[in-house]
């Protein structure tokens, strides 16, 4: 990404820490189906990243911790 993910006036993510790629979504789709690439995928290292606090990253990683990887790795991804 090229810009900053802004998350509120405090917190700044630099585009560089956040990968976006896209994949072939599942389900249902049509004429589309398995041909199009209609999902998009975040993925960012929130172990690694220096952007937010000590408490932030504690606090995001017990609230979102079915999320996160063994690396460290948040994966988000929507085929809307």
């Amino acid at each position: 990404m090229d810009r900053p993910l802004i998350v509120n006036e405090s917190i700044r993510i630099p585009g560089s820490e956040i990968a976006l790629s896209f994949a072939r979504s599942s389900g249902p789709g049509g004429q589309n189906v398995n041909k199009v690439n209609s999902k998009a995928v975040l993925k960012w290292n929130i172990a690694a990243t220096p952007s937010i606090s000590d408490a932030v990253k504690s606090r995001f990683f017990q609230r979102y911790k079915q999320r996160i990887n063994p690396q460290g790795d948040v994966f988000l991804s929507s085929d809307r």
